[in-house]
């Protein structure tokens, strides 16, 4: 039997800073692909970013407004 290893995708609201962005690193540090979620602040969602891009784990930036339905 072929076992595949699973990829786990994660989308972190907020995580351009606060507790978002401190769970977005930590997930990413654990190998898991993380997208990075801002609403308006974009230069912020570049450390987190960095940081997931180092840890290995690709995390594009996603700016997305978690409150609207349609966007999301």
């Amino acid at each position: 039997h072929d076992m595949q290893r699973e990829t786990k995708i994660a989308l972190i609201t907020g995580s351009s800073r606060g507790i978002g962005k401190a769970v977005a690193m930590k997930l990413a540090e654990a190998g898991i692909f993380v997208y990075i979620n801002y609403l308006k602040q974009e230069a912020a969602a570049e450390e987190p970013l960095a940081a997931t891009n180092n840890a290995g784990a690709v995390g594009p930036l996603s700016p997305i407004d978690a409150a609207d339905r349609v966007a999301v």
